[in-house]
Formats: C-alpha cells, structure tokens, sequence
C-alpha cells in the first residue's frame, strides 16, 4: 500500500509539472500567433510550436492556441496591455499582460501595486526608461569560436553581449533578430538555448534595499 501510495503520489506531481508546462506554452503559442498564424513567417511562433512539441503537446492543444491568438476560433480576442509605475524604492516597473479582460487585469495589477508598496503611474511615466531588446542564447562549447561568433552576430545587427561560464546572451533590436536567426542557422556548431522576442530592458539602474526587494517579488508574482 505504501509503495503504491508513492507511486501515485509522484505521477500526481509529475502530472501537475506537465500542466503548468501545457499552459506556459499554450500562452507563448497564443502571444505568437497574434502576429501571424503561420509558422513559417512568424518566428517566435515558429520557435513556441518547437518548444511545445519537446515536450509532447498535443497537435489539437498547440492549434486551439494558435487560433485562439489569431482570433479565428470564434472567442474573444487575447490583447496585450502595458501597465506601468513605481514599486517599492521608487523602482521603475512595466507589467506586460495578455488578456481577454481588461478591466480585471486592470484591478489585479493595481491591487498588487497598492499592497506592495508601489503606486501604478500612467502611460509614459516610466517607459523612457526601458528599451524593447530581443535575445538569443547561446550554449557556450568548446567548438564555438568566440571571434567567428562575435563577427557573425555583429554583421547580423547584434548591440551587445554578455558572456557566462556556459552561455552566451546576445541583445538585437527585434527588427534584426530573424536576420541573426537566418544567420546562425548555417552553423552546425551553434545550438540556440533560448530565442526571446521584445522584452523590455531597463536603462538605468537602482540599488534596493532588503525589504524593498522583497516588497518588489511580491509584485512580481502578484501580476
């Protein structure tokens, strides 16, 4: 009883993983296939479907999100909304949200706002503070050369790069992330970890104290 007791205990768990997984991926699929439902002229789209097939979601799942973003199953329509404000310290913050209801999200941003020690600002009040950069990640092996790359991904319109002990982090504007993309598929070598479109990056920096990076997780998580 014991030992079937675990087993059923560790597939419940296992299955709980696999859930969040589906419904993670079901939203990039979503977020993608609003700019285009075709794979193959909408990369990031493109790259979710690889993402969602690795780990074995179903054709009739990745589908349903794929016309749910495009807005051609009938239901209504995910929009992206920018919230943006201060939190705790006087930190910048830009929400990101998808949703097909504006005015929950609304309250929901604004309540983790309020409770958290910060205070929800209008459109502008902190996006000149923040510019939109796409990334692509990069596993760092030993059959990468550091220069041919570095030549590559300048030609192909990369602004900077940051270099871990197994990475490399590339910035690009979003208008030349599909040209780099195109570029490192001719190596055999490159094996890309991780392709992100449009995520916003903060131009001036700010020390926090303890208390206020706690104050500014809780927001996090609340939104």
């Amino acid at each position: 009883m014991g030992r079937h007791g675990t087993i059923a205990g560790r597939k419940e768990a296992q299955d709980k993983k696999r859930a969040a997984s589906f419904t993670k991926l079901v939203r990039l699929i979503t977020v993608a296939a609003r700019g285009g439902d075709n794979p193959e002229f909408n990369v990031a789209l493109k790259h979710a479907i690889e993402k969602a097939k690795a780990i074995n979601m179903p054709n009739d799942n990745i589908n349903r999100a794929i016309k749910k973003g495009a807005g051609t199953d009938g239901s209504n329509a995910f929009e992206t909304l920018n919230y943006e404000g201060y939190g705790p310290g006087g930190v910048a913050i830009i929400v990101e949200a998808l949703t097909d209801n504006k005015n929950r999200t609304a309250a929901s941003v604004k309540t983790a706002f309020d409770r958290n020690g910060g205070n929800l600002g209008v459109s502008g009040s902190v996006s000149y503070m923040f510019g939109r950069k796409g990334e692509i990640i990069i596993e760092k092996t030993a059959d990468i050369d550091e220069d041919a790359l570095m030549e590559v991904a300048l030609e192909a319109g990369m602004e900077d790069m940051e270099i871990f002990r197994r990475q490399f982090l590339h910035y690009y504007r979003n208008c030349k992330l599909r040209c780099c993309c195109r570029c490192f598929k001719s190596w055999q070598d490159i094996h890309c970890l991780k392709l992100i479109f449009s995520t916003f990056h903060l131009l001036r920096w700010k020390l926090l104290k303890k208390n206020d990076l706690q104050k500014l997780a809780k927001i996090n998580r609340c939104s």
